[in-house]
């Protein structure tokens, strides 16, 4: 339960809080074409006042040796990029949201799932949420964000009142590869081939496609990501699918990865994952895919009270959601966008569903 303030959190206070990595992030390409958009990137950043430039062959050997392009490759760097460790950004979150309990502008009811809305027997509005244990009463608004469950989330709270509305979001899955104490290079930099960000990398089917953007989310697309955690381990990724709610670590894809990051650091070639079997980590997740790639927060037609809003949220402890590195709470972000939009999670609920008071 949250009040107006808790919002957002103005990281140029509070970045050593949320333990960033201010190491500057770069989009990498490896043909004349991936380094036709990146400059063109980099131009519409330096128009807008951000901090970019970029980088050739050359001038990407100085800034990462062990990263190996080609003759026709470049990057986008953002110097000024910060990296967030998303778990502790969540722990720094829920501590400034509980500052505000004492003016009763919060309030926490983790493990206690939403039963019903309960609704003006003359307007149909929504009065208050019906929990395991008690009753919300609602002021102004009632905000769903329980991430790839928000369609089931939906349908089932609004059944009893005959109302139908579509939300078409769905689970996507992602893994990630961690290993620690890996010694053959340093990794200077947050990095993600060009592809990630277009989506190239998704194949095409002639019957599973997403009909605006032509893709089909259905089979694994991998692309590079590689960064470093705040303890100095390596995390690569990354891998997007939908599978629906299967959450289980699928080493075929972890390969694929391994593999796809082999070409992005040759050195990488000279270790096999089978040697490192007790200093890996594999993270597996779900984050909300809606057809076209855009969120969905918007009020339900008809209903004042209602808001339907997806959101990542994080399972459980050892299956963080998959970001990776660039989306949501471990997204990195430019000078422009240094705020972050606090999702109201914990990372020890399997499901979320917020309830807001605002005023």
């Amino acid at each position: 339960m949250t009040g107006r303030s808790t919002a957002t959190a103005d990281l140029s206070t509070t970045v050593a809080c949320l333990s960033t990595i201010a190491a500057g992030s770069m989009l990498v390409g490896r043909t004349a074409e991936d380094c036709s958009v990146l400059r063109a990137k980099v131009e519409k950043l330096v128009e807008a006042g951000l901090g970019a430039q970029f980088l050739s062959r050359d001038e990407l050997r100085v800034e990462e040796p062990a990263l190996e392009l080609g003759e026709e490759g470049g990057a986008a760097f953002m110097p000024d990029d910060c990296q967030l460790d998303a778990r502790r950004a969540v722990t720094f979150l829920e501590k400034t949201n509980r500052s505000f309990a004492a003016e009763g502008r919060y309030a926490e009811f983790y493990h206690e799932p939403v039963t019903s809305f309960i609704r003006s027997e003359s307007t149909g509005g929504i009065e208050a949420v019906q929990t395991s244990n008690r009753t919300l009463s609602v002021k102004k608004a009632v905000v769903i964000a329980a991430g790839c469950w928000s369609g089931s989330v939906v349908d089932n709270l609004i059944r009893d009142a005959g109302i139908k509305i579509d939300v078409p979001v769905k689970p996507r899955k992602g893994h990630l590869l961690i290993l620690e104490n890996f010694k053959p290079f340093n990794l200077n930099h947050g990095l993600m081939e060009a592809a990630y960000v277009s989506h190239e990398s998704a194949k095409l089917s002639s019957t599973s496609t997403d009909s605006k953007t032509g893709f089909d989310a259905t089979i694994a697309s991998i692309s590079m990501t590689a960064t470093t955690d705040l303890s100095g381990k390596l995390v690569f990724g990354s891998s997007r699918e939908i599978v629906g709610f299967d959450t289980k670590i699928d080493e075929s894809i972890v390969e694929r990865i391994w593999t796809r990051a082999s070409e992005f650091f040759p050195v990488l070639k000279k270790s096999s994952l089978r040697d490192m079997t007790d200093r890996r980590e594999v993270r597996v997740g779900l984050r909300p895919y809606m057809p076209g790639g855009k969120p969905l927060i918007a009020p339900r037609r008809g209903a004042r009270t209602e808001i339907v809003r997806t959101t990542t949220m994080v399972r459980d402890r050892t299956r963080v959601n998959t970001g990776p590195w660039y989306n949501d709470a471990t997204r990195t972000r430019t000078n422009g966008e240094r705020r972050v939009y606090a999702e109201q999670q914990r990372e020890d609920l399997r499901v979320g569903l917020a309830t807001s008071k605002l005023r």
